[in-house]
């Protein structure tokens, strides 16, 4: 039986602000563990993609790059990188030439993380490319040249046979169908299988998977945009005909923001921190159409300062999707560059600058969630009475989690913690 009273708190991270008392200030808050609803147990492991400004910049300091790694060493569980384009420079540059130096660079230098590699099988060699340039990033291999892309991933694979995991293509890039209006999902289905079994042919125990389509769609109730129902029709057909017609995958990936990039609504953070659920309702959805495990290949929060949004609010943002991805069924999820410069949701800031790579709040709670939410751990469901604040609980730890923009006491187990606006905490539960 399920014992919800804490015989003590020990707090272990004060982030944003927490303390513990008998009577606070604040909103309150009730959680309570769900008895009706059985445990489930997290899938979900973290990591990073390195990106052409990631730890190995051309410009990077050593002693910030020190730094950087020190700090995000402890708290991933996965790294990986794209084989042309983000970093490398074209490995294959003419028909039967190769040049591994720069994908070999990046792959030395992953070895200093010391956390397992995934190689996403994306850009590709211009003489492939319809247009005949490597670095359109956007472009596609001409159809007659899927069997050369396929061959070239063996000998990705032949060359790092350390790596085990492949992600194939990045963002259905160069498969947008005019003729169509809509992506070509028929094409990169026949792209795909090519590029799966020659992997498999070359070595039945590698990992590959695929997929990696942008889920459209905010969460919001404006016109044309999603209104729940998390993927929309025009990309579910898209799904199943992926999952229909491949020829196999060991996982399937995806890529989510908070906000759609063709969305040009105007949003506040807490409309924002509102639609982190979608990361639960799009795993589900998922599971309802394939048992396959969900890779997040790509996944963004709220925004960052440009936006509007301030470190707290962004940092919380993530917490909330970390409670909806565990809860949610998610496997992996990779964070795309973990260096500040590029992106908002960065782990250390930027490697370019002398006193670069220091840690970031996104750090911590990253290393919270592997080390104590993480695969393998029993997650207790729980309610709140209020859905802006929500907790992850298991027989060891729990993670509060305030979306608000005000204070709140949040009441768990017979004891009141109280908490700022836009905080998250971590405390012991024996």
């Amino acid at each position: 039986m399920i014992r919800t009273l804490f015989s003590q708190f020990v707090c272990l991270f004060t982030l944003l602000g927490m303390s513990l008392c008998t009577a606070c200030a604040g909103e309150p808050v009730t959680i309570q563990i769900d008895p009706t609803q059985q445990p489930l147990v997290s899938q979900l492991q973290l990591g990073v993609t390195h990106t052409h400004v990631s730890t190995d910049h051309k410009d990077a300091k050593p002693a910030a790059v020190d730094r950087a790694i020190a700090t995000i060493k402890p708290v991933i569980k996965w790294q990986n990188t794209h084989i042309i384009g983000w970093g490398p420079h074209d490995i294959n540059p003419k028909p039967g030439v190769y040049d591994w130096s720069t994908l070999d660079q990046r792959m030395e230098h992953m070895k200093r993380f010391d956390a397992p590699n995934v190689i996403t099988l994306c850009t590709a060699p211009g003489w492939m490319k319809r247009h005949g340039k490597t670095w359109e990033m956007g472009d596609r291999p001409k159809a007659e040249h899927f069997d050369d892309f396929a061959m070239l991933c063996v000998e990705v694979a032949k060359r790092y046979p350390h790596v085990r995991h492949y992600q194939v293509w990045n963002e259905f890039k160069g498969f947008w169908s005019v003729e169509k209006n809509a992506w070509d999902v028929e094409l990169y289905t026949e792209f795909y299988n090519k590029v799966y079994s020659a992997l498999k042919a070359h070595d039945p125990t590698l990992q590959v998977g695929g997929f990696y389509l942008v889920v459209s769609g905010t969460g919001s109730n404006l016109p044309g945009i999603d209104t729940g129902v998390a993927i929309l029709n025009k990309e579910r057909r898209l799904f199943e005909y992926w999952i229909k017609h491949k020829v196999g995958a060991d996982f399937i990936c995806v890529d989510k923001a908070i906000k759609d990039y063709h969305d040009k609504n105007e949003y506040t953070a807490d409309d924002l921190l509102g639609y982190t659920d979608s990361y639960q309702r799009i795993a589900k959805q998922i599971h309802e159409m394939c048992d396959l495990p969900i890779w997040w290949a790509e996944y963004y929060g709220i925004g960052g300062p440009k936006h509007g949004i301030t470190m707290d609010q962004q940092t919380v943002g993530f917490a909330s999707i970390y409670y909806h991805m565990i809860t949610g069924g998610t496997s992996v999820g990779l964070l795309w560059n973990p260096v500040q410069g590029e992106v908002a949701h960065a782990l250390v800031t930027d490697v370019r600058q002398a006193d670069g790579g220091q840690e970031l709040p996104h750090t911590q709670l990253m290393g919270i969630i592997n080390t104590y939410f993480g695969k393998g751990t029993s997650i207790y469901p729980i309610t709140s009475s209020d859905n802006r604040v929500e907790a992850i609980v298991s027989s060891t730890h729990v993670l509060l989690i305030n979306k608000k923009n005000t204070a709140v006491s949040v009441t768990f187990a017979g004891k009141t913690i109280a908490m700022d606006a836009y905080a998250f905490t971590l405390i012991s539960r024996p």
